[in-house]
């Protein structure tokens, strides 16, 4: 049973790492779903707990700012802000360095992923 839950533990992590299953309809939203249920399925976890391992306030907290992103994204104030970084550099290096500043602020209060 240990070679089961670490075989579908490397095979999540795997998938979350990368990012996608290729040839596969599978994201890591999925791959994560799929984990947890296989970690039900094979005994490793019980239902119950499964369900005392999901903590609601960080869910909360994450669908949040994604919808703030997608709006953000929407709205266009990420191409705001690229146009911005863009329009303003004139080296290599200061364009880096402006892509950094902004990327690191705005991932301090955004969804890594988004930004």
């Amino acid at each position: 049973m240990a070679i089961a839950v670490l075989a579908i533990f490397a095979a999540t992590y795997s998938v979350v790492a990368f990012g996608r299953v290729p040839g596969l309809w599978l994201d890591r939203v999925g791959a994560a779903l799929i984990g947890a249920a296989l970690m039900v399925a094979s005994g490793a976890l019980t239902p119950a707990e499964a369900y005392r391992a999901i903590d609601l306030n960080t869910l909360a907290l994450l669908l949040g700012m994604m919808i703030v992103v997608a709006n953000l994204r929407v709205s266009g104030f990420f191409a705001l802000s690229n146009g911005f970084i863009v329009r303003h550099t004139r080296h290599p290096l200061t364009l880096l360095a402006g892509i950094a500043i902004v990327g690191g602020g705005l991932s301090a209060f955004l969804v890594n992923d988004a930004v």
